[in-house]
């Protein structure tokens, strides 16, 4: 079964209240330039709203993250062209 996907130019706003709402806005706001630039398939390490760079794999881009901040959050992101829909929670009635 494949998962639902939404275009990343069509990525919704971040919750102001999200801890990572800096980091979505400068990606949703950017994906659009770095897929034209090639960069769909790396991984975008960001830190409030400065871009820190590109890594070929998950795995580089979090070690430089904790790298540089051991302590404290940094929001690793694939770019993709299309996103997949994740949803949370159970949308079934609970039938007593």
């Amino acid at each position: 079964m494949l998962r639902p996907t939404i275009s990343a130019l069509e990525l919704p706003p971040p919750d102001p209240a999200s801890d990572f709402a800096d980091e979505w806005e400068t990606y949703r706001s950017r994906v659009g330039t770095w897929l034209a630039e090639g960069k769909e398939g790396q991984f975008v390490l960001l830190k409030g709203k400065d871009i820190l760079g590109f890594w070929g794999d998950f795995e580089g881009a979090l070690a430089e993250g904790y790298r540089r901040f051991p302590k404290g959050p940094f929001f690793v992101h694939h770019v993709l062209s299309r996103e997949p829909v994740i949803r949370i929670g159970y949308n079934r009635l609970c039938r007593v």
